[in-house]
């Protein structure tokens, strides 16, 4: 199918949308003036939090076509678009580690999002983050600048995001990356590299005393 629909945030839907067989369903945040004053450009709500259910399988992808971090007085814009994972793959236990470029020293943000009530977050190192306690479908914005574990008693969802190059030492654009609970870690795993970047790099996070081992 080619029929797309496009729904508002904030929008109360009085019956849930049918979709034929390769259709897509976009909702995207509530307009709102920008910043600089443009109504035109569509500032307002974030839908973090938004729980999307579906009588059959779906794919769920979030982004944004055009934003700064980490706020809007540093260049420069870039597009952000990644899976959601289903609620059922989300865990406890996360590593996030800090961009492995090596002038990328700034900070770079940590969404966390819980799924049920009286979530309690925790962080390792402990001067990471003070201790969290989120209610069901709320999240919680975290800016960091080193490798960090986050546990819960629940299961929650985390995502990192990369800083703007003004931000980042110079390199990069704002981009987004879903992580992995870490009990869905794998022990191999094929990953490609543009071809018209200046630079790539790999972050590896592996138990201490494991073997890793890049191209064979």
């Amino acid at each position: 199918g080619s029929a797309a629909q496009r729904l508002q945030g904030g929008v109360s839907i009085a019956s849930p949308p049918k979709l034929a067989r390769g259709d897509v369903l976009q909702i995207f945040s509530k307009p709102g003036p920008a910043p600089n004053g443009e109504d035109s450009v569509p500032w307002g709500p974030d839908l973090s939090g938004l729980r999307v259910r579906a009588s059959k399988p779906v794919q769920v992808v979030a982004g944004h076509a055009a934003t700064t971090l980490p706020s809007t007085d540093v260049c420069c814009l870039d597009h952000m678009e990644e899976s959601v994972l289903p609620a059922r793959t989300l865990g406890k236990d996360y590593f996030v580690t800090r961009p492995a470029a090596s002038s990328s020293l700034a900070p770079y943000t940590v969404k966390i999002l819980a799924l049920e009530p009286d979530t309690h977050v925790g962080f390792s190192p402990e001067s990471a983050a003070a201790p969290l306690t989120l209610a069901a479908e709320s999240v919680q914005l975290l800016s960091l600048n080193h490798d960090v574990r986050i546990t819960a008693d629940k299961a929650i969802a985390v995502t990192q995001y990369l800083h703007s190059q003004d931000a980042a030492g110079n390199i990069g654009d704002p981009a987004q990356s879903a992580a992995i609970p870490s009990d869905q870690y794998r022990t191999s795993y094929v990953f490609f590299t543009p071809t018209t970047f200046a630079q790539s790099y790999v972050s590896s996070v592996a138990p201490a005393g494991a073997s890793v081992t890049l191209d064979g």
